[in-house]
């Protein structure tokens, strides 16, 4: 097992967001949050779009957009039940308001991955 490095960015300029994606060598990212930013990486380099089961039939668009195949796409469906509500979705809930008033999505929620490579 070899270990490995990981990192969060968070995307808020185009400059670095262009350097963190060329420097990554896998990109896990939840669907509709920065997936698009996969295309500043490397080719041969790994995505990993993680969706809720909500959003599972969303997942081709990714690959429509690199008919060369340059990068190795991985849709990741995550069981609803390791999504967890995030900042916004718990404020709406905590005020007795609905969860989604315009603002926030499924992509907001926070998620729990187990992931493991030899």
């Amino acid at each position: 097992m070899r270990p490995a490095n990981c990192s969060t960015h968070i995307f808020t300029d185009v400059p670095s967001s262009i350097a963190a994606a060329q420097a990554a060598t896998i990109f896990v990212a939840i669907h509709g949050a920065n997936v698009p930013n996969a295309f500043f990486m490397r080719p041969t380099r790994a995505v990993i779009e993680v969706m809720h089961p909500d959003w599972a039939h969303r997942h081709n668009w990714m690959l429509e957009q690199d008919p060369t195949h340059q990068l190795i796409y991985f849709g990741l469906v995550v069981e609803a039940s390791n999504w967890t509500p995030g900042l916004y979705e718990q404020q709406q809930k905590d005020a007795g308001l609905p969860p989604y008033n315009g603002n926030g999505a499924v992509r907001d929620r926070n998620v729990h991955l187990r992931l493991a490579y030899a």
